[in-house]
């Protein structure tokens, strides 16, 4: 269906985002909504990683430990 631009009285299509004529915004374009990683966001991302580190240096000192301990047959 055709529309007439309130800006240049051309016809357009009622789809068009713009005049083509004239270049008049039609309709209201919502920008897209960009994720924001704040301070939070980026110091949960480090501690997980440092948790992560922890554990695994955890388990291998416990496991260095228990196979110290391990006797060794002749």
């Amino acid at each position: 269906m055709l529309i007439s631009c309130k800006e240049c009285n051309h016809k357009v299509s009622d789809k068009a985002n713009t005049c083509p004529n004239c270049g008049y915004p039609l309709r209201r374009i919502k920008p897209a909504v960009k994720p924001k990683e704040g301070l939070f966001l980026k110091s949960m991302n480090f501690g997980c990683f440092l948790f992560i580190i922890f554990v695994i240096l955890g388990f291998i000192m416990v496991f260095n430990a228990v196979w110290d301990k391990t006797p060794v047959q002749p």
